[in-house]
């Protein structure tokens, strides 16, 4: 018999949410700590914030693989089933990693822009319509 009762729509909806909040938390800790720092450490800071925070994300989704949920479901007691390792590294890279290569090879190379452009246009529509699926069938 499966004990697992199904989560709620709106339960996983508010564990995304909840999950923002706590990485923008992480994010605003980390900019005050480099406001601390001497200016000679700032700036060399500024250059390796985007990696700083990569390295921030990379903390939070551990959590999926040890704790079985993200720290948003954590707070509403909701928890992944059939969540694989594998699938939390696929969603890792295609969340995190995927927008941060992206990102750096704007900054790095300047004649990308426009096709980074259109990468994210793409991403975008994606995300629109994996939302909509997951509002029609209620799962990911």
């Amino acid at each position: 018999m499966d004990t697992a009762v199904k989560a709620l729509r709106v339960e996983q909806l508010d564990a995304h949410v909840l999950d923002r909040e706590i990485r923008d938390i992480v994010h605003s800790s980390l900019e005050e700590w480099i406001s601390t720092l001497p200016t000679a450490f700032q700036r060399y800071m500024d250059r390796a914030k985007p990696e700083l925070r990569l390295g921030c994300e990379a903390a939070l989704w551990t959590t999926r693989i040890y704790a079985g949920s993200s720290p948003g479901q954590g707070i509403l007691d909701v928890f992944y089933r059939g969540y694989t390792t594998r699938k939390v590294a696929v969603h890792f890279v295609i969340s995190v990693l995927v927008p941060y290569l992206l990102k750096r090879l704007v900054d790095w190379r300047q004649d990308t822009h426009r096709l980074v452009e259109r990468l994210e246009g793409a991403t975008t529509l994606a995300n629109i319509a994996h939302y909509l699926y997951f509002l029609e069938e209620g799962r990911l």
